[in-house]
């Protein structure tokens, strides 16, 4: 693990943002589900402390009908 002052002296990528600060996975929705089927989507790593700051940090996707983190 690097200490917090190699930390400020780089710029880090989302991937390592999540693995540091924890990240959240977001399902993005393509189709909602009915009458008991589930929903159709992928998952997403996205970066963020709580669900609530995650949810700033999804990606307007086309397709995409929702979103759950």
């Amino acid at each position: 693990m690097k200490t917090m002052k190699d930390f400020a002296a780089q710029q880090l990528s989302k991937k390592q943002m999540n693995q540091v600060k924890g990240g959240w996975r977001c399902f993005i929705v393509t189709k909602w589900g009915s009458d008991g089927e589930p929903n159709e989507g992928y998952w997403i790593d996205v970066p963020g402390a709580s669900a609530n700051e995650a949810a700033k940090f999804v990606p307007r996707l086309d397709g995409a009908v929702g979103f759950v983190c």
